[in-house]
């Protein structure tokens, strides 16, 4: 009995303390009591700002501190669809004309083996398949599946950083912020 009563005792003070600590008033930002209403707005503006960073051979969007933020969710943000519209649609057509591709390669496979038989099949299953793998190519490549932008980018570096300016200064606005200096 005595056994039980200490393991008992052991797993309260083991797990006991973690919790009994955290409810001492320090953990884990007391020092948030302290800011006026204005550095917190500062301080919402700097969690929720982008910024367009290098790193190495390519560039991202950042939102506060090291957040990723990509381009259709940039341009979601801002209400600018059309780009995604115009992507997709890019896409869309770019797919179905490597699906049509695959599908002529398989006519031209089935014509190779001779379970679709006419005169020349074979050379017109030749050339089927040809044309078929240049569909597949060029529809992959439209699609932006193969070779597409560069980092898998929509829009290029000048214009995130035109677009990021703009949310910047439209949550400072929002924040109520704009005329605190040196924020950025």
């Amino acid at each position: 009995m005595k056994r039980i009563i200490g393991l008992c005792l052991g797993l309260l003070m083991l797990f006991g303390t973690p919790v009994m600590a955290q409810t001492s008033g320090s953990f884990p930002f007391d020092d948030v009591k302290h800011l006026t209403p204005e550095q917190i707005k500062v301080q919402k503006y700097k969690l929720q700002r982008l910024r367009v960073k290098q790193i190495q051979q390519d560039w991202y969007i950042i939102r506060g501190i090291n957040e990723k933020v990509d381009d259709s969710t940039l341009l979601k943000m801002l209400d600018r669809t059309e780009l995604l519209e115009k992507d997709a649609m890019t896409k869309t057509i770019g797919n179905g004309v490597a699906l049509g591709g695959l599908a002529l390669i398989a006519g031209g496979g089935l014509m190779l083996t001779d379970l679709i038989k006419f005169p020349n099949s074979t050379l017109v299953g030749v050339g089927t398949i040809i044309t078929g793998g240049a569909l597949v190519i060029g529809g992959e490549v439209w699609a932006g599946n193969l070779g597409g932008a560069e980092g898998g980018h929509l829009i290029d570096r000048r214009e995130a950083e035109e677009l990021v300016a703009t949310y910047n200064q439209d949550l400072k606005k929002e924040l109520g912020v704009e005329n605190v200096p040196n924020l950025e």
